[in-house]
């Protein structure tokens, strides 16, 4: 009997424990198929960013433009796109090149092949997807770098684009850089038909030929307008027509070759406005009282150029910078101030040669001039026939920054600099050497 019930509890527990191993070998069995199955699509759910328990599990991570959320954006937030150079997937932060991911902006389903290790993680990164909209025809960009090329066209000019792209051509193609909005490019024949055009956000103005136009100019206050003539040239049909400036304008040239503004006076910059001038070559044909560059009250920068004219500079105040460019009067003076105006501050760097006919530089209204370079990079003004500087007013002060007079020319038995009114040139000494200032 003893026998008889030891054999009825031993089959009893030989059930349970095959009942046990099944179950472990039916649970194992559907968690290596989880594991190891080839995940393609999963639907557009709000998964949870965040360390999942489940070892099993693949985490997520979404970003819209760089910023961390819980989501796959929606069609109603705008037309995103995945940034498949970007995203990835790995463990424990390594990148697995073998998980590929893409996703389907209309169905907003994500496919991700290759996932066969626990703990991976899918960092996915989506970004905005602009449309740059050309003579009317829609292109589509991928913003993951922002830019796009395109094959010029054979009858356009002029190539102009609005907010605050930037422009330039490379292997004969025109490729626009920048783009972080929807953007809106158009060719044009003239400058002025293009300025005709410009919104309220910064425009690029592209050259792809020289142009000649009969009209006016003009940036209105508010505008701001970057003219890049990529060493061609801009003509005025007649000595007549103007640049004027009210608001924020850059004149320059991306090619090697210097850009060419010929009119008569060439640029007129009114007042609050804001002017760069960089790799350009600046001539008034004019033989009469005019200046190249007529200031009123305006700030400009003068980079790489050179600006040629009866006077190089002329006006009634503002500030102006001038790097490594030349400024000629080729009649009169090569800057002059009106008798009822005042620049406030003239900054000459580096090797820039302020030179005229007459006198380098005439201020009747006072100001600064400062000279900031070193003997072997220094400024040269010079004044042919006469002075190089005219200084009349109390207020009027020549400042060499880094203490030696180098540069200032003497031409003639009359002297280099007039100081009248109790204009100021003062020298102190520092460090062992001789530093002129103003006080």
């Amino acid at each position: 009997m003893k026998l008889q019930k030891f054999k009825e509890r031993n089959n009893k527990q030989k059930s349970i424990i095959l009942f046990t191993i099944a179950c472990v070998l039916l649970i194992t069995g559907v968690f290596l198929y989880k594991t190891f199955a080839s995940f393609q699509v999963i639907e557009n759910e709000d998964l949870i960013n965040g360390n999942v328990s489940d070892p099993g599990d693949i985490y997520f991570a979404f970003y819209k433009n760089g910023k961390l959320t819980k989501e796959i954006p929606t069609e109603e937030e705008g037309d995103f796109f995945l940034d498949e150079n970007a995203s990835y997937c790995g463990v424990l932060e390594t990148k697995d090149e073998n998980i590929k991911l893409s996703f389907n902006s209309e169905t907003r389903d994500i496919t991700i092949t290759g996932a066969h290790t626990t703990h991976t993680k899918c960092y996915l990164y989506f970004r905005d997807q602009y449309h740059v909209k050309i003579d009317e025809e829609q292109k589509e960009v991928k913003v993951s770098d922002g830019t796009l090329s395109l094959d010029k066209k054979t009858d356009g000019k002029i190539f102009m684009c609005n907010n605050g792209v930037n422009i330039k051509e490379e292997n004969s193609q025109i490729k626009i850089e920048n783009i972080t909005k929807d953007t809106k490019c158009n060719y044009y024949n003239t400058s002025s038909e293009a300025l005709q055009s410009v919104d309220n956000t910064p425009n690029y103005m592209f050259f792809l030929a020289d142009e000649t136009d009969s009209l006016d100019l003009e940036i209105k206050k508010n505008q701001e307008v970057t003219i890049d003539l990529n060493g061609h040239s801009l003509n005025g049909a007649s000595l007549q027509p103007y640049l004027k400036n009210y608001g924020t304008l850059t004149i320059c040239s991306s090619s090697n070759q210097k850009g060419n503004l010929i009119r008569n006076t060439i640029l007129y910059a009114y007042s609050d406005s804001i002017g760069i001038i960089s790799n350009i070559k600046m001539n008034s044909l004019s033989s009469q009282q005019a200046s190249a560059i007529q200031m009123q009250g305006a700030y400009l920068e003068i980079i790489n150029s050179e600006v040629i004219g009866p006077y190089g500079i002329g006006g009634g105040g503002g500030n102006i910078l001038i790097d490594n460019s030349t400024i000629t009067g080729n009649i009169y003076n090569g800057i002059q101030s009106n008798q009822n105006g005042n620049f406030s501050n003239i900054v000459i760097k580096n090797k820039s040669t302020i030179s005229g006919q007459v006198h380098g530089i005439l201020l009747y209204s006072g100001g600064n001039v400062i000279l900031d370079g070193d003997k072997e990079n220094y400024p040269t003004i010079t004044g042919l026939t006469r002075k190089a500087f005219v200084l009349y007013l109390t207020s009027s002060n020549l400042y060499f920054k880094y203490g030696e007079t180098y540069g200032i020319e003497e031409n003639t038995n009359e002297g280099t600099t007039y100081l009248r009114n109790g204009a100021t040139m003062k020298t102190e000494k520092k460090d062992g050497k001789n530093h002129t200032y103003l006080e």
